[in-house]
């Protein structure tokens, strides 16, 4: 069974025994992830006593987590914590290790809404509204909150997974640009689909890597480099409409 490498969950080692008996377990379940009549965790936990049972639904439910992430699909704690109500101070434990974007609490989360200056406070007001009464500090509340501003177009899923992850990658606004989607990546840096507030022009921003903004002879050749595009208007060449910084980025 292969484990993410970013799992590092903190328990006594195993003995060799129970070692392998999760190792087959995982493997089967894995195995058959994703079939039509696929193995389900709570399957797999049939004859196993505590406390071999919770180390078994830990390995399961951290290799599920990753099945989900290599197939894009959603992962969501309540998900997890509906299915196995004994064990909700567990699976607390393993996404916090393992998944620490799915735990940003609703005040973290409204918190980062309101500083991301993606939408006004009056639509955040009234998303808050929409949830009448249950605006408790879970994650079945965020993720309410989130599928309320995904359905009213207020924002993308990109924008959500960012304002929801430990450490965003890159600000979701440049200038007068908002940024919606990812396109790519590659050595010269990050290609990200944007639209420009004012002119609701959509365009491909490029975003150049730290190494290149700290270098002035990089930056001049950069700006050699977009001056020259600017001048070249043919349809099969992408026209460039503006470069700039943003503090000490260059896109």
């Amino acid at each position: 069974m292969n484990q993410p490498d970013k799992v590092q969950p903190n328990q006594p080692a195993l003995d060799f025994e129970l070692m392998n008996k999760i190792d087959v377990a995982g493997t089967e379940f894995e195995a058959n992830w994703g079939a039509e009549n696929a193995t389900q965790i709570a399957d797999c936990l049939g004859g196993w006593a505590e406390p071999e049972r919770a180390k078994l639904l830990e390995e399961l439910i951290i290799l599920d987590i990753e099945l989900r992430r290599q197939a894009k699909l959603p992962v969501i704690m309540q998900d997890y914590l509906d299915q196995f109500k004994e064990d909700h101070a567990l699976i607390e434990t393993i996404f916090s290790s393992v998944a620490p974007e799915d735990c940003v609490n609703l005040q973290q989360f409204v918190a980062r809404l309101r500083s991301s200056d993606l939408i006004g406070s009056k639509s955040i007001d009234a998303s808050l509204t929409s949830l009448g009464n249950s605006q408790i500090d879970t994650v079945e509340t965020v993720n309410r909150l989130k599928d309320t501003l995904l359905s009213t177009g207020e924002l993308t899923e990109y924008q959500l997974e960012l304002l929801t992850s430990r450490e965003p990658s890159v600000p979701l606004v440049l200038g007068d640009y908002v940024i919606v989607d990812h396109i790519g990546q590659g050595g010269m840096g990050q290609v990200l689909k944007a639209v420009h507030r004012r002119m609701k022009r959509e365009v491909a921003l490029k975003i150049l890597p730290a190494d290149v903004s700290n270098s002035p002879s990089r930056v001049a050749r950069f700006e050699r480099e977009v001056q020259a595009a600017a001048k070249l208007i043919h349809p099969n060449i992408v026209t460039s409409y503006d470069a700039g910084f943003d503090k000490t980025r260059i896109t």
